[in-house]
């Protein structure tokens, strides 16, 4: 089946600029959540829609960008053609984003990836339709049809994207002038510390892994700042396991490791083992988990499960 053409020789080439698409699409992911997590810090919870609106529209001019290039860099003048040549870049450029973003998320997040699905879904779809798109309706400069038997050179694809200078130069700017005011315009004031939003979304994801055990995983909000870290309670069936001391002080046959407890950090976790996280046999545990914000002095339910 020929592919691009009269050459598949071009096929690895096209393969390898979807790589790279993804590459940098992962590139303008890490360095915004970068951005919005250490330079912005307290703004971060005042404007959470700008942030996602920001990397969708980065995303989107990504995709665009590429799909542009590699329909006029690789043109086979056949619009048949020119559409392979999106899908393939497309496909690849999605496969490689989405397998950055699962890496990020294994390594910050505890490998919480209930939400994950339907984000890699649209990632994948946004990619191929874009880059088809951008591919079929390029306007090559000139008017002759590249040699179907040449194999573009890194050169060219560097020039390519040399000569799409200004679209680089808006994604630049949609990347970094939008913080920039937010910060440069963001004044804040002894109540922000306060803020009612601080908290809200933090989270503790609990598991069964065996009969006796249960796995408890911290998953603070990435968007809020404390003064003072919040303190957690662990409560089965109304008993506070939060530490290894009250349960022994209460007589409990479990055992929490580690023995300290929960801490408030992503990715903190704690493993509670024994006869008194296994039920009766018929009946699950209810577990509760508690945090306290100093800051606030406010007590939130962050997790609550029957296991």
């Amino acid at each position: 089946m020929e592919f691009l053409g009269e050459n598949n020789r071009l096929l690895p080439t096209v393969i390898l600029w979807g790589v790279s698409g993804g590459i940098c699409s992962g590139a303008v992911h890490g360095v915004l959540q970068w951005i919005w997590e250490h330079v912005l810090q307290n703004t971060g919870c005042l404007s959470p829609a700008l942030y996602y609106t920001q990397e969708v529209l980065l995303l989107v001019l990504v995709f665009a960008l590429f799909g542009y290039c590699a329909g006029e860099v690789f043109s086979t003048g056949e619009k048949f053609g020119e559409l392979i040549v999106g899908l393939v870049s497309g496909i690849c450029t999605a496969l490689v984003i989405i397998a950055i973003i699962a890496f990020l998320e294994t390594v910050w997040n505890a490998g919480h990836f209930s939400s994950l699905p339907l984000l890699f879904a649209e990632i994948f779809v946004a990619s191929v339709v874009i880059q088809v798109l951008a591919a079929y309706f390029h306007k090559p400069r000139s008017g002759s049809v590249p040699d179907k038997m040449a194999i573009p050179t890194i050169s060219a694809l560097a020039g390519q994207l040399y000569s799409c200078r200004f679209f680089i130069g808006v994604i630049l700017a949609v990347l970094l002038v939008p913080p920039t005011l937010l910060y440069l315009g963001y004044s804040p004031t002894p109540s922000d510390q306060f803020s009612s939003c601080y908290g809200v979304n933090d989270y503790a994801q609990a598991s069964r892994t065996a009969p006796d055990s249960l796995r408890i995983v911290m998953q603070p909000d990435s968007w809020a700042k404390h003064n003072a870290l919040p303190t957690l309670k662990i409560f089965i069936d109304d008993r506070d396991v939060s530490n290894q001391s009250l349960i022994s002080e209460a007589g409990l046959d479990a055992v929490i490791d580690p023995p300290d407890g929960l801490l408030f950090a992503r990715g903190a976790s704690v493993t509670l083992q024994g006869i008194a996280v296994s039920g009766n046999g018929t009946a699950p545990v209810h577990l509760v988990i508690i945090a306290t914000y100093p800051d606030t002095g406010r007590r939130v339910m962050i997790g609550e499960r029957n296991l």
